[in-house]
């Protein structure tokens, strides 16, 4: 499937659809799976423009997009004998993105089970006692290489509060220094993690549960000493850089953070053959930092009295790495956004003097940490869209004469290259990016990129060339 920009015809993605690749509908309107080197994921504005690629997906890998992924499994032999054909036939189609429009919309609604289906049972699992550990391990093992048995296990985790008992039964296998018994925990809790359930996730990163469910982690039988992944976690402190009016955003990213360290770090890395099996999960994660930029965004307060501190010529140097980290990280999340959503914010984040901040920076102080991440900024703003920030830098040209960007990073380019070879920082990467940067023209415009004799002062330039 090939999805292009529907006003330049850029190519935004190429994939093959593959009948052993996983796709799942999330919320009705993101479409995630996972190939060789990648989680990947398609967020639609219009649940109908979802449900029209989720419905080619489904008819090019011989699957209803009625059914839920639980029930997909089920009928899958049975529809291809009733149809009289292989249900893999056809690998590919190619399909125009339309900014989440579809040409012709589906009416399916995902979430109704056609009349017929029959529900998933949840299995019967064995009694969550010390002495049945054995038989949970092998029940779940025997669970886990098919989807549907995955699914019924995953609708019998979340009956009666087995997950629950089963942190209980860990806490008692810990406080016992039961050291067998808290390696098939180990074993059971990462069963439950790569049931890649949503529901089970829930369950697992709730409060009550979530410190039992990474601690039974720690212990991994192939390692001598046990991990410490809830010690690292209690120790994380989170800063509050600019205060957060919206409890709902502070609590995402605490979510976040666990959901991402779980992801990154406790769970071991899946194989070749297990790459989709934390897809969910990515998506929890996706979702979360749509929901943190998108709110942060919204609250005037905030970006004002971010870019307020941003400006304080008084700032000490703590403070001010903590801010531009606080910047980079929501550019960063801003990845997760819709590409007009994302352009409306970065358009906004250079209203705002983004430019003059950074300029500021890196003219003024002397400090590589601080100059670098300036530096990841502005790069991951021009990468993504080079017009966004060069008309900002035009701006800022026209508003702040004596400190104009583009002079200030002539000069630092100037400056590493006195340093000599072996003293150089990472800054020199300037070059690269700023004679890329020259050369890019605005798409679908008369206009003219900007020369040097419009942003650059004489002597700036000068000492550039003269180096």
């Amino acid at each position: 499937m090939a999805f292009r920009f529907s006003v330049l015809g850029n190519l935004l993605l190429q994939s093959k659809i593959f009948q052993e690749t996983d796709y799942q509908l999330q919320q009705g309107t993101l479409i995630v799976w996972a190939e060789s080197d990648a989680d990947l994921a398609l967020s639609f504005q219009q649940k109908n423009g979802c449900l029209d690629v989720w419905t080619k997906i489904c008819n090019v890998q011989g699957k209803d997009p009625t059914l839920p992924p639980t029930a997909l499994e089920d009928v899958e032999m049975s529809q291809a004998a009733a149809e009289g054909g292989d249900p893999a036939a056809g690998d590919q189609f190619t399909a125009g993105a339309t900014g989440g429009e579809p040409v012709n919309p589906s009416p399916i609604e995902f979430e109704e089970i056609p009349e017929g289906a029959v529900p998933l049972e949840p299995l019967d699992l064995p009694p969550c006692e010390r002495g049945k550990l054995d038989e949970i391990v092998e029940t779940f093992s025997l669970c886990m290489p098919a989807l549907v048995q995955r699914e019924r296990l995953a609708l019998g985790v979340e009956k009666d509060d087995y997950a629950r008992k089963l942190a209980d039964l860990f806490r008692m296998c810990e406080d016992l220094e039961d050291e067998p018994g808290l390696h098939r925990m180990y074993e059971i809790f990462k069963m439950l993690f790569l049931l890649n359930s949503a529901a089970v996730y829930e369950i697992l990163f709730s409060d009550d549960v979530v410190d039992y469910a990474v601690g039974a982690l720690e212990y991994d039988p192939g390692k001598k000493e046990p991990a410490r992944h809830r010690e690292y976690l209690k120790k994380a402190t989170f800063r509050e850089v600019v205060s957060i009016s919206k409890p709902e955003v502070l609590g995402k990213i605490h979510q976040t953070y666990r959901y991402q360290y779980v992801h990154d770090v406790v769970l071991p890395t899946p194989t070749v053959f297990e790459e989709n099996v934390l897809s969910a999960l990515t998506g929890l994660i996706f979702f979360n930092k749509t929901e943190i930029v998108s709110q942060l965004q919204e609250d005037d307060g905030f970006m004002t009295s971010l870019f307020d501190q941003l400006g304080d010529r008084t700032i000490s140097t703590d403070k001010a790495r903590d801010l531009l980290f606080l910047l980079k990280d929501l550019c960063t999340y801003s990845q997760a956004l819709k590409i007009p959503d994302r352009i409306t914010f970065l358009k906004n984040v250079c209203a705002k003097g983004l430019v003059t901040r950074l300029g500021y920076f890196l003219g003024q102080w002397s400090d590589t940490e601080i100059e670098l991440i300036c530096l990841d900024i502005i790069s991951q703003i021009a990468e993504f869209n080079a017009t966004v920030i060069r008309d900002a830098v035009v701006t800022d040209s026209t508003v702040n004469e004596d400190e104009i960007f583009f002079d200030i990073v002539i000069v630092k380019m100037a400056e590493q290259q006195e340093l000599g070879e072996n003293k150089r920082s990472g800054l020199g990467v300037y070059l690269t990016w700023e004679m890329r940067f020259k050369t890019f023209s605005y798409p679908n415009s008369r206009r003219a990129a900007p020369t040097s004799s419009t942003i650059f002062r004489e002597d700036a330039t000068e000492t550039a060339t003269t180096q």
